[in-house]
């Protein structure tokens, strides 16, 4: 707490930390998935029954480690959703332990002898162990295995469910990879010698499919940049972020905008980044912002009207300019 509250800029690192992790900063507003005290959405990220299963381990479990992990993890995912991947580690160590102890309760051997000794059984247990010797045959086997298959199906189905990268993404992404100058896009000791702007949802893609260096990505940094040229009125105010970030193309889609057939816009964090607060705006006065901002002039307009933008390629709903 006092290094927290300590002015000086080598702690700025921890302070900006914690806001992270607390919700305190302007870009968490924007994303769905660092939302507060979502219990329901948490535990199914986790998957109901296997969270279950954890909690049931917890009354079991000595093992200090993992019961701090885990409640420290569901901590964190109660304070932002996006940590319920974190929380899944402990989750399915400690459900695993609950249904290895399931299946010893069942006679089928899952424990070293050594470990068997560290599980608390009742005298009856003990005393049915010590009368007869548990004999396991290959079809004990067969319904042990489709019993555990059975619990692995859903994140089976899950893990091969593919995202959703429309069509014309993919287009215009396979475009910028093959017409846009190579470039050693991963070394982070060479300066690239240009970077695609456009927003930070679709940074990753722009980084790790076109394989050219973005202004901005999913982990938000450049995005106050990216928003503010979006937002621009002027052309020029929206060019000193160009020469700044060194923009070679500017990648547009219309969910980014606003327009009728879209429910989903993105504009609304575009603004709230660039320093507008669109929750306290009407719907016509969001309209009219948009109207003005170098994201409709390039969008809706196609650069018609700039002299330092053009548009090279479009992919449907997706736009590639160039920077003249």
């Amino acid at each position: 707490m006092i290094a927290y509250f300590t002015p000086l800029s080598a702690f700025d690192f921890l302070r900006s930390g914690i806001n992270y992790v607390f919700g305190i900063d302007i870009y968490l507003p924007t994303i769905s998935e660092a939302k507060s005290f979502q219990i329901l959405d948490l535990i199914s990220s986790s998957g109901y029954l296997f969270f279950f299963l954890a909690l049931v381990s917890i009354l079991m479990l000595r093992n200090r480690f993992l019961l701090v992990f885990f409640l420290l993890s569901f901590a964190l995912s109660l304070l932002q959703l996006r940590f319920a991947e974190v929380l899944a580690i402990p989750s399915a160590i400690l459900a695993s332990y609950t249904i290895c102890n399931v299946l010893e309760r069942l006679e089928y051997p899952v424990f070293s002898k050594n470990e068997k000794k560290e599980i608390k059984m009742n005298k009856a247990k003990r005393a049915k162990e010590k009368k007869k010797e548990v004999v396991i045959t290959s079809s004990d086997h067969l319904t042990v295995s489709a019993f555990l298959l059975i619990l692995a199906a859903p994140c089976i189905i899950m893990s091969i469910v593919g995202f959703d990268m429309s069509d014309d993404w993919k287009a215009t992404l396979n475009w910028l990879k093959e017409n846009a100058e190579e470039q050693n896009y991963l070394n982070a000791y060479e300066k690239p010698s240009y970077s695609v702007l456009s927003w930070w949802d679709y940074g990753n893609w722009i980084l790790y499919v076109a394989k050219k260096a973005v202004v901005c990505n999913n982990f938000q940094l450049g995005a106050d940049d990216a928003a503010k040229f979006f937002v621009a009125e002027s052309e020029e105010e929206a060019m000193k972020i160009i020469e700044k970030r060194g923009v070679k193309f500017v990648v547009t889609a219309e969910e980014m905008g606003i327009f009728e057939n879209n429910t989903k816009t993105k504009f609304h964090a575009i603004a709230r980044i660039a320093g507008y607060n669109p929750d306290f705006m009407t719907a016509k006065e969001l309209l009219a912002l948009f109207n003005k901002t170098m994201l409709y002039k390039l969008q809706v307009e196609n650069a018609e009207n700039l002299t330092h933008f053009k548009l090279v390629k479009e992919f449907g709903k997706v736009k590639i300019f160039e920077v003249i």
